[in-house]
């Protein structure tokens, strides 16, 4: 009887820990599947927000590049226009050209300077340095007696040798002499190209 009693005791007990492991096995089971949702769930967002922004950034690189394309076509109709009036307006050139290079010297205010230009325009800004030269003192002798000062800079200009790059339209740089060929160049850049991609940039 003793004995009979033991073994019920031992079957008791095991069906107690069975039924314990099988209530473990499926809290562990409902836990698992539920962070494997919630994780899929968090995947699944992060993914289609992922889809979503380069979606985005695929229809915003695409109009900048429309963009840049339709710049590229107003710039270069710009020059042709521009390179066309320059040989029919020749005159009015000059006087620009006279004009850019006084606005070099205003802003660059060196005691000597050059002057840089394209090929095909060399030798009529060559001609346009002394009467610049001769504006720009003007200009800042006038400044400085309305400040009741003297202006008293001699300032050389001369020509550069290197020509502007062909495919330049006209215009000219203007550079401080002392740093010319150098990194801290201290450059005005007055070409027509350079105020043609500062109209079409603004």
């Amino acid at each position: 009887q003793e004995a009979k009693e033991k073994a019920e005791e031992i079957l008791d007990q095991t069906n107690q820990e069975l039924e314990a492991w099988k209530n473990e096995f499926k809290h562990n089971k409902r836990t698992y599947w539920k962070n494997y949702y919630l994780a899929e769930k968090k995947r699944r967002e992060v993914a289609g927000k992922i889809a979503e922004s380069k979606l985005k950034y695929s229809e915003d690189e695409r109009v900048m590049k429309e963009r840049q394309n339709i710049m590229n076509k107003l710039k270069q109709q710009a020059k042709e226009k521009l390179a066309s009036a320059l040989t029919s307006k020749a005159s009015q050139y000059k006087t620009l050209l006279e004009d850019l290079i006084v606005e070099g010297l205003l802003k660059i205010m060196e005691a000597k300077v050059t002057v840089r230009a394209t090929k095909k325009d060399q030798s009529v800004v060559k001609g346009l340095l002394k009467s610049a030269q001769k504006r720009f003192t003007d200009e800042m002798k006038k400044a400085c007696s309305a400040h009741k000062t003297n202006f008293q800079m001699d300032t050389i200009v001369e020509m550069d040798s290197t020509p502007l790059k062909d495919s330049c339209i006209g215009g000219v740089w203007v550079m401080s002499a002392a740093y010319t060929g150098r990194p801290d160049a201290i450059i005005v850049r007055n070409s027509l190209d350079a105020r043609l991609d500062s109209c079409i940039e603004h």
